[in-house]
């Protein structure tokens, strides 16, 4: 297991998770209406990680769009391709509006298989980039799967539009800062 930071989105709220191997993990929550975080020692854990440690982003499970799609037994190594190129029959989106995520799932005896594609749109992928943008995180991985088994990279293009600005507030609530407590003004945002 990876060290990383998770952040699972539950409606306004995020739920984060510092996970260190093998140590125990910092768990806590992110409440998006009040700007705070809770536990204090989440955010300490933040401070001290959220530039060091990949963050992976786990949508609600909800959001993740499923398909069963057949194809040849040929075009699976090609399938990021073949994606590419039909995702607009396979899916209501083009290829460049969705994050995608593939497994086979069932081989049909040499000339078919069946690839379970998992997808969701870039335009929510922006929204929940925009929350995690609040605590300074930037996500590298989209979670796809409930095991984590399927994920997605998040391209430097995506990255590009989505830019970090700072918050109101401290932890607590009370103003002068952004969330770690670094005072305001004149420093502008973080690409």
């Amino acid at each position: 297991m990876r060290a990383r930071i998770e952040a699972r989105i539950v409606g306004n709220n995020v739920e984060l998770e510092i996970i260190h191997p093998p140590s125990a993990s910092v768990k806590g929550t992110f409440c998006g209406p009040s700007k705070s975080i809770e536990p204090e020692s989440l955010l300490l854990a933040l401070r001290r990680d959220r530039a060091r440690l990949p963050v992976w982003l786990i949508p609600p499970a909800e959001s993740i769009l499923s398909r069963i799609v057949a194809i040849p037994r040929s075009a699976v190594p090609a399938f990021a391709k073949l994606l590419s190129l039909e995702a607009d029959r396979w899916t209501p989106y083009r290829s460049t509006d969705i994050a995608a995520a593939w497994h086979e799932v069932v081989s049909h005896g040499g000339s078919k298989a069946d690839i379970e594609l998992r997808f969701v749109p870039l335009a929510s992928v922006e929204q929940w980039k925009r929350q995690l943008a609040e605590m300074e995180l930037i996500p590298s991985l989209i979670i796809l799967g409930s095991a984590h088994e399927l994920r997605a990279r998040l391209t430097a293009r995506g990255l590009k539009q989505n830019r970090v600005r700072r918050v109101a507030g401290t932890a607590s609530g009370a103003g002068g800062g952004d969330l770690f407590g670094r005072r305001l003004g004149g420093g502008g945002s973080r690409a």
